[in-house]
């Protein structure tokens, strides 16, 4: 468990929350006391309304001057005692037993202090008996009033303590006097029971980051690839051209190499330039204060500041917490959710449909294997001709021609600016945004190759490759059953089949029958749980009359199971066209997995 106590002076500007949130974050604090926030009790509740993870109590500022805040992790069982505008007293409950923790916090002018800023429920508690100083490490001083040269003042007033018997409940305790950032104190940090190591992981596979938009090097990285001749492509590449296959999907390939190379020579330095810019800050804040020294410090904070920006974009794209804006300094949250989203994607073991567990990584791959090429397999069923009878024609001809119209660049172009930019890539790792942000080197060759295979032409293989994903229906799955499957496709995909699904859009109100609630602009699922359940209710109260009888019936997987050449004749029976019919079916029936 880790303890931090820290004299904010004032969390009303953002550098502050920003760096708050980031220190809470790469700390990983399970208590965390917060004094001289200068802010409301409004204003401290709704701060902490961004920490998702943390429950916490304040103290109202007096005017500008005080205010306190107490936060302790969701899982800590943290019980409040009082408090006032100095104090704010709890009771934690542990393992080794219950144990107390207060935060202090005094008039910073010594004409203010007297005995009774202590209160006495705290004072005269023999719970406490007599205190002595937790060890520490670190630089000797904790504040710093930042004045140059003689005018400087350093002094060790943030420290912390325990009694004996709770030096006895943690015998290797110890402090550490973190590095000073925006504040004129240094957050002290007490870690009750030091943790093992972590464990080193493997690599990842390419994605585009967010964090290489705008970034020295990026943009001219894709340009080189892009602008390639033939004569300059490696081996591989050249060779599927010779074979007939389109430009792009090579392309794409070729920047993926760039991007590889470009990136372990800068962005991939990020991390290690945070660590290496606040071991610099640390010398410049145990060091003397000449002017020279001043600016270079400031300059390194407004580094760090960026830096942390970086590690923001970077976070929030692994935390896929899209919903929450940038700029606020959320890195925490995101890197928390980032957290909490791999290890309930990690499928540690799976059991069959005989009971029997398969754990490890390949015996959980052979069971999801096998399932999902049964369950994609077509089963060989041939189509009722009376269950196409009973289907009623609703496609007219005009809606036949708004959809055999000519495909134009303009339609390719909207349906790229309606994805969202940082979701889930396909196979090639290449996500919305990389489209959108470099749409003036890539969009010719894009919209080419979406409007020739708009108008008929073979998808290239490459392009057509999908990647199932499994998203877990509830906690703790252990069968495959419990996994809802996703697919992940590549941009040029999608945007082949977002211009086919926006063109029918437009029509599909009047095709799809008024009792079908899903995927219809204008129509919501959740109707289907009122209706339901305002049947119940007239079932429930019908006295009188006929009898009433409600059926369920398990539609479970039922897109998964339906057979293509049952689609397909589907959209014919409806009244579809023929070319648009044999479109569809081309970008459905084809996928390879």
């Amino acid at each position: 468990m880790k303890l931090l106590s820290l004299n904010c002076r004032e969390l009303g500007n953002h550098d502050a929350v920003g760096g708050l949130r980031n220190l809470l974050r790469r700390e990983a604090l399970d208590l965390v006391f917060l004094c001289e926030t200068k802010l409301s009790g409004c204003e401290l509740r709704r701060m902490r309304a961004c920490l998702t993870d943390y429950d916490g109590t304040e103290v109202d500022s007096v005017g500008k001057s005080g205010g306190l805040a107490f936060l302790w992790k969701k899982d800590v069982k943290c019980s409040f005692r009082s408090a006032s505008v100095h104090h704010m007293d709890f009771i934690i409950a542990g393992d080794e037993g219950d144990w107390r923790v207060s935060g202090f916090y005094g008039w910073p002018m010594v004409s203010d202090r007297d005995e009774r800023w202590v209160p006495s429920s705290v004072a005269d508690d023999k719970f406490y008996g007599s205190g002595r100083d937790v060890s520490f490490e670190g630089y000797e001083f904790t504040y710093d009033n930042g004045q140059v040269g003689a005018d400087n003042r350093q002094s060790r007033i943030d420290r912390a303590m325990g009694n004996e018997k709770w030096f006895d409940m943690f015998p290797r305790a110890k402090l550490i006097h973190m590095d000073r950032e925006w504040s004129d104190h240094a957050p002290i940090k007490v870690i009750l029971r030091p943790r093992p190591d972590r464990e080193v992981r493997g690599g990842k596979i390419f994605r585009f980051e967010q964090i290489w938009v705008g970034e020295d090097g990026c943009e001219d990285a894709i340009r080189k690839a892009w602008d390639m001749g033939y004569g300059d492509l490696p081996d591989a590449i050249r060779k599927a051209w010779d074979m007939g296959y389109g430009d792009l999907p090579d392309l794409l390939l070729n920047c993926v190499e760039k991007l590889t190379e470009w990136k372990g020579l800068s962005i991939g330095k990020i991390m290690r330039d945070i660590q290496a810019k606040r071991r610099r800050l640390k010398q410049l804040n145990e060091g003397n204060r000449s002017a020279r020294a001043l600016k270079e410090r400031k300059r390194i904070v407004q580094q760090i500041a960026t830096l942390l920006k970086q590690e923001e974009l970077f976070w929030r794209q692994q935390s896929r917490a899209f919903w929450l804006r940038e700029g606020d300094r959320n890195t925490k949250y995101f890197h928390q959710k980032a957290g909490q989203r791999k290890n309930k994607n990690h499928i540690a073991k799976l059991v069959d449909d005989e009971g029997r567990e398969h754990i490890g990584t390949e015996a959980v791959a052979h069971v999801a294997k096998s399932y999902f090429e049964e369950l994609f397999s077509s089963s060989g069923a041939r189509v009722d001709e009376n269950l196409l009878d009973v289907i009623a024609g609703r496609v007219t001809p005009d809606m036949n021609e708004g959809l055999r119209a000519a495909y134009r660049e303009e339609e390719v172009i909207t349906a790229l600016n309606q994805m969202h930019p940082l979701k889930s890539p396909g196979p090639d790792g290449m996500n919305g945004l990389f489209f959108q942000t470099y749409w003036h080197i890539v969009g010719p060759l894009v919209v080419k190759t979406v409007l020739d295979i708009l108008r008929g032409q073979d998808i290239p293989p490459e392009l057509n490759k999908t990647q199932i994903v499994l998203i877990p229906k509830k906690k703790a799955p252990d069968k495959i059953v419990d996994f809802r499957p996703i697919s992940l496709c590549n941009v040029v995909y999608k945007l082949v089949s977002k211009v086919l699904a926006n063109r029918l859009k437009v029509f599909l109100g009047n095709i799809v029958s008024e009792n079908q609630s899903a995927f219809t602009p204008g129509r919501w699922i959740s109707d289907n749980i009122l209706v339901a359940f305002e049947l119940f209710h007239h079932m429930k109260n019908t006295r009188q009359g006929d009898g009433h009888m409600a059926l369920k019936r398990d539609m479970a997987k039922a897109y998964d199971r339906v057979e293509w050449n049952f689609l397909e004749r589907v959209l014919r029976r409806m009244g579809f066209d023929d070319s648009w019919t044999d479109n569809v079916m081309k970008r459905v029936a084809r996928v390879s997995f």
